[in-house]
């Protein structure tokens, strides 16, 4: 990555994360000071964040032959992002693929060390909104407006829609599948008491839609439903908090919410804005079609005393 007189880099080189990769990436196609790469060279780099396992796998040779270019190619490549040669920039796929073995006792001492640094001038909880004030602005700017835009058609185009987060990410999935249901079409947030995902999900058909919610380390329940439903043809919808995600194998658009910060927890605030987002988005296109469904649901909170 070459940088002109008075440019100084945008992101930091070489990128420590998949993560920090896409930023690096989405600069790029962004022509942002400091970012120089060819589309050819984007095209590449996509590809691979979007396939992180076989970009593990493949040899050099073999990943260079798969994208039609030479082996040095892939050298120069990983040198200007910053790495000493292509196993290094390798390695950041692996360690990233094979995270999550030990997440919450490795969280867990990140956060010792963090709150046992020399010098640390804030409390763990103003850190801890640090962090997220950081996740959320770093989630706005890497919404993608094309896919923002073709999850809000898949909503809209859906018979049913079913959404799922299971564990910590079912608040998220409460939320979106709670507010979904005032715009008129019957919605199913899965997961809930009683632990029925194999039923809930049986009927499912090609002309509904599944939204998954999922955070590092994937619980295997939500990746085996979404590999279930994308298998009968059912377009699926993720909302991950990393490009290595096992789920956005199977999705059909893929959302992205950084959920980033020395916890045993994953911080969520990145998640629940981007279900604002496409909550948003529907009602928007909805317009004046949002009257009735919306004007029913009150009439229920009305007799029942709901507020």
């Amino acid at each position: 990555m070459s940088e002109t007189a008075g440019d100084e880099p945008t992101l930091p080189l070489p990128p420590r994360s998949l993560d920090g990769l896409r930023r690096v990436v989405e600069a790029g196609r962004r022509r942002e000071a400091g970012v120089r790469l060819g589309q050819r060279s984007l095209a590449i780099l996509e590809h691979m964040l979007d396939n992180p396992e076989e970009a593990t796998l493949g040899s050099i040779a073999a990943i260079a032959r798969q994208h039609g270019v030479s082996a040095s190619t892939l050298t120069r490549l990983a040198r200007r992002l910053g790495f000493d040669g292509f196993k290094a920039f390798q390695h950041l796929f692996r360690v990233e693929v094979a995270r999550g073995r030990h997440f919450y006792t490795e969280q867990a001492q990140r956060l010792m060390e963090t709150t046992t640094e020399a010098g640390r001038t804030h409390s763990p909880g103003m850190a801890a909104a640090g962090h997220e004030l950081q996740n959320l602005a770093d989630t706005a700017a890497s919404l993608d407006a094309g896919t923002v835009t073709a999850v809000r058609d898949a909503v809209l185009r859906a018979r049913r829609l079913y959404v799922l987060g299971l564990r910590g990410c079912y608040g998220v999935a409460h939320y979106l599948g709670y507010y979904l249901g005032f715009i008129g079409k019957p919605v199913s947030t899965l997961g809930a008491a009683g632990f029925t995902l194999a039923e809930e999900i049986s009927d499912i058909t090609p002309d509904d839609l599944l939204i998954a919610a999922t955070v590092r380390p994937e619980t295997r329940l939500t990746v085996d439903a979404c590999r279930m439903a994308a298998g009968k043809g059912v377009p699926v919808v993720t909302l991950t908090n990393h490009y290595a995600s096992p789920v956005r194998e199977y999705g059909r658009h893929n959302l992205y919410a950084r959920c980033d910060g020395p916890y045993y927890f994953n911080p969520v605030a990145g998640l629940f804005m981007v279900a604002e987002v496409v909550l948003a988005e529907v009602a928007a296109a909805l317009g004046e079609a949002m009257i009735d469904p919306l004007g029913r649901r009150e009439a229920s909170f009305e007799a029942l005393g709901i507020e």
